[in-house]
Parts: structure tokens; C-alpha cells; sequence
């Protein structure tokens, strides 16, 4: 059975490519795609990246926990944003000093417009049918790769990375041994 078109936990689970680094990459894709397919390009990153976030906090502590998904489906645009502030909340008590640090990622819930908020239950439910719970109650998949990294350089234009020097390194890279042989 589906709740909004989407399909249970461990059927998305069976639909996620297998690496970890691909359901990271399909992910930070469609929520690039839907966001700037229907609220313009890369206005309010914030925004985006911070809904993002908050769904990820949500996710199951492990892969066969319980899911979420269809409690978060029927949400609309205000309920969603209380979901929102419900996470990052309870994360601020887990480890306020890491959630004080994220707040760029979480400062637009205070006092959000109708414009700001306009479609997010959409994109939310864009976010869940990708595997992002899925994704992120998988403590090996979440550690392959940076979903927050890749969509914030996905939203970015050439120019803008550019221009700061900014460009995202991923975690294969990272965690590869580089040699670098000296003549």
C-alpha cells in the first residue's frame, strides 16, 4: 500500500541504489530538481537545505526502526514547519552547542512568510520518496557521503563556487589515502 504515492519503509529501502554515495547523490538531485523547478533556482538555500536537515533529524535511529514517513506525508505547509521546529528542538537538547552552530540551517523557522513556506510539504515528501529517511537511519550509507554538502554546491552557480573558491570534496576523496610520489 502507498500513502501519497509513496511506498513503505523497506520497499524504499529495496528501491535505493545500493552505495550509499549513490542514494546520497539521487537525493541531493531530486531535492536540486524539485526546488528549482518550482521555487525558482537557488533562492533561499537556506531554506532548502535546512528542511532538509530537520527530515533527516527525524529519521529512524536504525534501518529497521519504525517509519516515519507516513506520519510526515499528510502534513501541510504550517504542520511541516512544526515538524520542523519539533526536530530541531529536540536536537538543541541533545547537543546544543552543534545545533547553536547550525543555525543558518535552522533560523528561517523562527518567523517564517507564506512565501517561504509555500510548497515545502511538497518538496518534503519529494525528500521521503527519494529514501532520505532511509538513508539517513543507515549509519553506513549516511557516512558515504555529505547529502548537505552536495546539495548546498548543487544550488550554487559555477560562478558562485568560483568565486569563493569553494567546491565540495567528496567523502571518497577524503577518505582515500592521496600519495603523492616525490622525484
Amino acid at each position: 500500500m502507498t500513502v501519497y504515492g509513496i511506498p513503505p519503509s523497506g520497499m524504499r529501502r529495496a528501491m535505493a541504489p545500493e552505495s550509499g554515495r549513490d542514494h546520497a547523490h539521487a537525493i541531493a538531485d531530486a531535492a536540486h530538481a524539485w526546488w528549482t523547478s518550482n521555487r525558482g533556482g537557488s533562492s533561499n538555500r537556506a531554506i532548502a537545505v535546512g528542511a532538509l536537515a530537520g527530515l533527516a533529524l527525524s529519521a529512524p535511529s536504525r534501518p529497521d526502526g519504525p517509519d516515519y514517513g507516513p506520519l510526515l506525508l499528510p502534513l501541510n505547509d504550517e504542520q511541516l514547519v512544526d515538524a520542523l521546529r519539533a526536530s530541531w528542538n529536540l536536537f538543541w537538547t541533545y547537543d546544543p552547542d552543534l545545533a547553536e552552530a547550525a543555525r543558518p540551517l535552522h533560523d528561517w523557522l523562527s518567523h517564517p512568510t507564506e512565501t517561504e513556506i509555500l510548497g515545502l510539504a511538497d518538496y518534503a515528501r519529494i525528500l521521503v520518496r527519494a529514501g532520505l529517511l532511509e538513508y539517513c537511519s543507515d549509519t553506513a550509507r549516511a557516512e558515504s557521503d555529505d547529502i548537505l554538502g552536495l546539495l548546498i554546491t548543487r544550488m550554487r552557480s559555477y560562478s558562485e563556487r568560483q568565486s569563493t573558491g569553494e567546491f565540495f570534496t567528496p567523502a571518497i576523496v577524503i577518505s582515500s589515502p592521496v600519495h603523492i610520489s616525490g622525484t
